[in-house]
Parts: structure tokens; C-alpha cells; sequence
């Protein structure tokens, strides 16, 4: 039993990271973290999303403090990310069924033409950031930062509340909102 549980967590670990060759570990993995909830922080340990500034994928200036004092979900994606393909319906969704709450995509570890390619082949109704280096997913302490896709739920003091490694769907949104908002 613990070996299946270690051989699954490094499966969960690979994430996207896994290469070409081995779809059936992006399938099992993408299957088990799509099971998951969200992890929910205490707001004793939360910690500041970084201050961050730049342009969008569309080429308009952006920066945290454009988010002011709403909930905002903040997806950190790639092109070339089978389950982050996967999940964008669900996002849209999300986004459509959560009008109160801001939405951000972070692309990562992407050249900018690729992003703005899959941009083109899934629109998106919500501000997507480019961050071809990592570095805001690298700047977040205490959230796997090697799985794609990840995302998190910031409160409304800009705080990091909750966090998701993995595929998520409408409905795990929805709990971990509703949790939040307690």
C-alpha cells in the first residue's frame, strides 16, 4: 500500500513534466489530480501573492493592484500541457458562473509566440500573463511548484488561500469558494 501511494505521488509530481513519450503517465497523473480538492491555508499562514507588473498576452499593462479587494483565481498554464488543455473549459466556466471574482491566467515556462498561438486556438474571456521564466510560481512558498497545471485562489487581501496542483473542474472551484467565503 505505501508503494502505491509513493508510486502515485511521484506520478502526481511529473506532472507535465513528464516527456511526450509516456502518455500514460500524464493520463494517470491528470486522472489522480483532477480527483483532488483544493488545499485550503489557514489565514494565519498566508502568504502575499508578489507584486507584480508587465504587459498581457494582448499586450496591455498590467499589475496587482488592478485586483483590488475580490477573490481572484490564478491559473498557471503552458501550450504545450495536455491537462491544461483539458481543464480550459472548465476555467471558462468557472469564470462565467463566478462574476464576483477575478480571473488570471499565467502562462509559464513558455516562449511567447507558443502562448499567444494557443491563446488564439482557445480564447480565453479573462486576462492571461505572460511568465516565461516561472517566476511567480517560483516565488510561491509552500505550493508545488513542478506540476502544471496549478492554481490558486488569492482572499481578498491578496493573500494566498488556496492552492490546486492539477486539472480542477467547475465543481472543485465552486467547494473551495464557498469554503473561503465562510
Amino acid at each position: 500500500m505505501r508503494i502505491a501511494a509513493v508510486a502515485l505521488t511521484a506520478l502526481l509530481l511529473t506532472g507535465c513534466g513528464a516527456t511526450a513519450d509516456s502518455p500514460s503517465v500524464l493520463s494517470a497523473a491528470a486522472e489522480a489530480a483532477a480527483r483532488s480538492e483544493f488545499t485550503i491555508i489557514a489565514p494565519q499562514q498566508r502568504a502575499l501573492f508578489p507584486a507584480w507588473s508587465g504587459t498581457d498576452l494582448d499586450g496591455n499593462a498590467w499589475n496587482t493592484s488592478t485586483l483590488g479587494a475580490r477573490y481572484t483565481v490564478v491559473n498557471f498554464w503552458a501550450s504545450w500541457c495536455q491537462p491544461c488543455v483539458d481543464e480550459w473549459p472548465e476555467l471558462q466556466a468557472a469564470f462565467v458562473e463566478h462574476p464576483d471574482v477575478n480571473f488570471l491566467g499565467i502562462n509559464t515556462m513558455d516562449e511567447l509566440p507558443a502562448a499567444r498561438a494557443f491563446i488564439a486556438q482557445h480564447p480565453s474571456d479573462y486576462r492571461q500573463l505572460p511568465d516565461g521564466t516561472a517566476h511567480i510560481l517560483k516565488e510561491l512558498t509552500g505550493i508545488p511548484n513542478s506540476n502544471l497545471p496549478t492554481t490558486i485562489i488569492l482572499d481578498n487581501t491578496r493573500r494566498v488561500a488556496a492552492w490546486k496542483s492539477g486539472p480542477l473542474t467547475v465543481g472543485q472551484l465552486r467547494r473551495a469558494l464557498a469554503r473561503l467565503r465562510r
